[in-house]
């Protein structure tokens, strides 16, 4: 993805785009903190809710498996094994 690509999609101007994230890998770190921000959340609300301990654990297990898979693509491409 393109930086321009970014601005077109966030309907904003490219320079407004660099002004909050002066580089890709920038945008990228902080877009990456924010997913893995919500999946701990996520991680908290299944802790605290109802079920005994295995069944929250198993629900945990499956909620973080799911998530981290879904962020397989980007992590692949951190380590330059996609585009």
């Amino acid at each position: 993805v393109h930086m321009d690509e970014v601005a077109v999609a966030a309907e904003i101007a490219k320079p407004t785009l660099y002004r909050y994230f002066p580089t890709k890998e920038a945008l990228f770190m902080a877009s990456l903190e924010q997913t893995l921000g919500q999946l701990q959340a996520k991680v908290s609300e299944v802790r605290s809710g109802p079920g005994s301990a295995e069944e929250r654990l198993r629900r945990m297990i499956k909620l973080i498996h799911h998530e981290i898979g879904a962020l397989a693509p980007a992590l692949r491409a951190i380590e330059g094994q996609g585009t």
